[in-house]
């Protein structure tokens, strides 16, 4: 009998919930600092949809959008925690309190994907420990 339930030590659906609130908080802050972001429009709209794209093929009997997840989680927490060090300098050199907002807009990014990459591998662990648990049964 086949059963549709997830299997043991699936967290996509909340990283899922993850990408999609990440993608929304840039989106939303995307018309406010766009001028003083390092990278041009386009990549950051591009992020924006390529998280949501993630976010909807994330299926549990697909392994590989545990892999993907894991490193657009890795990815972005990396890049997000590089721009909120630049922004925080900046800010603190008298360069604007935009870089303040976007300090903190970058830090809350990085907490999102650092929760989203935590889940992304225990689900990819849970996923391996599967296949060696079925390996090791039909070795015996």
């Amino acid at each position: 009998m086949q059963t549709n339930k997830a299997p043991t030590h699936y967290y996509g659906d909340s990283v899922r919930q993850l990408f999609f609130s990440a993608a929304a908080i840039m989106a939303a802050l995307l018309p406010f600092v766009h001028g003083r972001l390092e990278v041009p429009l386009g990549v950051s709209i591009g992020g924006i949809l390529v998280l949501i794209i993630a976010a909807g093929l994330t299926k549990p009997k697909r392994s590989y959008t545990a892999i993907l997840n894991g490193g657009l989680s890795l990815l972005s927490a990396g890049l997000f925690e590089y721009y909120a060090v630049g922004s925080y300098q900046l800010f603190t050199t008298g360069k604007g309190s935009i870089f303040l907002l976007l300090f903190l807009a970058n830090q809350i990014l990085t907490i999102i994907f650092i929760f989203a990459l935590y889940l992304s591998v225990k689900t990819i662990r849970g996923l391996l420990d599967k296949n060696e648990e079925e390996e090791s049964y039909l070795v015996r």
